[in-house]
């Protein structure tokens, strides 16, 4: 069976996840029992998040690798978001965040011990690619060594970390290439069992052009990039196409195709487009700091898309299963050569149980 946190350490867990890194800095004795769901912060109540020392606590030890309560709170946080679970809400689903970060955690280590045994490596002309890109996605000037340094890390620590996730990624696709392609009667099943799924909503097909304004304070540079959005409006209901409107844009402009359903848009301009004709254009709609124009293409009335057309995204989805079926599977059948222990030497797992 499986061995979940003691509730006050997933507390633990969950408070590091909330804290600024400056509190950390506090110790105690423990956590009090406290009512984790009161309003004004995550854990109110909770008085302290956990030290650098409990952070580097072994939790797990499988096959020789550490894995860390530090491990945990970072893959907690990955799970919480990648659920896309509200912040005020966190504290209903603690228990199963945890025990799904801890499954990850294991599944992890058991791929990067396998690729070991596989010979494989993450080169480093690969990690310095990586670092490379995220370099470039560094917003505001910021250098590489200063965002490390808000992270705690050093040079080292992070090439290791990019090392171990393009090997995990590099163990994975070696092994989702295995898994079997779709056959024809199960992607016909998949559509027939799933028609919501590809329903095509009532909608408009219709051209966009979005251009970004500056905060209230600047009045006349409002006014000013107001005044360019309704001599573009005419021309484009004039017959211009985007292409030729594109030279013409202000700076930070969006143009290109978009649909429109009344579900899915802002309430403020739906109504707008629902009522053109083709070849209709809106006046130049306001919204969020942001001037809207559209141009209407055609309409599309709600119906059931046809097979052919849902084939592609039926195959993608029976594919990832299958590949994550087949991850799993390999990560089972290697944890019987593998050693999952708690601190203290005792096993994690019993004796068949299966990995994640």
């Amino acid at each position: 069976m499986k061995h979940p946190l003691p509730s006050r350490l997933a507390a633990l867990v969950f408070l590091s996840m909330a804290a600024p890194s400056c509190v950390r800095q506090q110790t105690a004795e423990g956590l009090p029992d406290a009512d984790l769901t009161k309003t004004g912060g995550l854990f109110a109540g909770v008085q302290r998040p956990p030290t650098e020392e409990e952070l580097q606590a072994p939790l797990l030890l499988i096959g020789g690798r550490t894995v860390t309560y530090g491990d945990l709170v970072a893959e907690s946080q990955r799970v919480a978001q990648a659920a896309g679970i509200p912040q005020d809400r966190i504290p209903e689903f603690k228990e199963r965040v945890v025990d799904k970060a801890r499954e990850n955690l294991v599944l992890r280590n058991l791929l990067l011990i396998g690729a070991e045994r596989e010979g494989l490596v993450a080169e480093p002309a690969d990690i310095q690619t990586r670092i490379a890109e995220i370099e470039r996605s560094l917003g505001g000037g910021q250098t590489l060594q200063n965002w490390l340094a808000m992270q705690g890390l050093t040079q080292q620590q992070f090439e290791a970390i990019l090392g171990r996730e393009l090997l995990e990624g590099k163990m994975r696709r070696q092994i989702a290439a295995k898994a079997a392609a779709p056959e024809a009667a199960e992607i016909v099943e998949f559509y027939s069992a799933n028609p919501a799924v590809f329903q095509k909503p009532e909608g408009i097909r219709a051209e966009s052009i979005q251009i970004p304004l500056p905060p209230k304070t600047a009045e006349e540079e409002r006014r000013q990039i107001i005044s360019a959005a309704e001599l573009l409006r005419e021309e484009f209901a004039a017959g211009a196409t985007l292409e030729t409107l594109k030279p013409k844009m202000p700076k930070g402009a969006a143009l290109g195709p978009v649909f429109v359903d009344m579900k899915g848009t802002l309430p403020a301009i739906a109504p707008h487009i629902f009522k053109l004709k083709p070849g209709g254009v809106t006046d130049v709609l306001v919204v969020d700091n942001t001037c809207h124009i559209f141009r209407m293409i055609s309409a599309q009335e709600a119906s059931l898309a046809p097979l052919e057309e849902a084939r592609p995204m039926i195959v993608r989805q029976l594919t990832d299963r299958r590949e994550a079926e087949q991850i799993v599977a390999y990560a089972r059948e290697l944890q019987k050569s593998v050693e999952i222990k708690n601190p203290d030497g005792s096993p994690a797992m019993q004796a068949g149980e299966k990995a994640p």
